[in-house]
């Protein structure tokens, strides 16, 4: 996070050392039933419930909508929830399903790659047809798309 920070956001001096602070070399423990834990060291971490967690979440995973350009899907994200969609015409959707399956399938690898996951059980896939101008629209999630395509034939 430090060093995305850092070269994608240009943070520097004593702005960066202040999230260096902030983030890396805490304690944890926990205060329950009059007694309290014994003392577990954290090297990085955002404190949970922290006003800036959602700001930093949204910093982290900025590369995200890059992901998506690359594919050429419409990329729509609020705090920890992200939509994909295309659009097509009808007779277009197996390409529309197969940009959004890639896109999926590589968004996933960038999560892996930077110790994230998804929930796989609450991604969801939608086929929008338009009735009179034979068009679709398709919104991905991190579901199996190919089920999608054969519904849609």
């Amino acid at each position: 996070m430090l060093l995305k920070l850092e070269l994608q956001f240009s943070l520097r001096g004593i702005v960066l050392k202040w999230f260096q602070s902030y983030l890396c070399d805490g304690i944890f423990q926990v205060f329950c039933n009059c007694s309290m834990s014994y003392t577990v060291h954290v090297t990085c971490s955002v404190p949970q419930g922290s006003v800036l967690g959602p700001q930093l979440f949204i910093m982290y995973t900025a590369d995200l909508e890059e992901k998506a350009d690359e594919h050429g899907v419409n990329y729509h994200a609020f705090a920890d929830n992200t939509q994909l969609n295309e659009h097509c015409r009808y007779d277009d959707t197996q390409t529309a399903v197969g940009k959004l399956k890639y896109c999926v399938t590589d968004i996933n690898h960038w999560m892996s790659a930077h110790c994230l996951s998804h929930s796989a059980e609450v991604g969801h896939t939608m086929l929008l047809i338009e009735r009179f101008r034979s068009s679709a629209v398709f919104c991905g999630g991190s579901v199996d798309l190919e089920f999608a395509a054969r519904q849609s034939s």
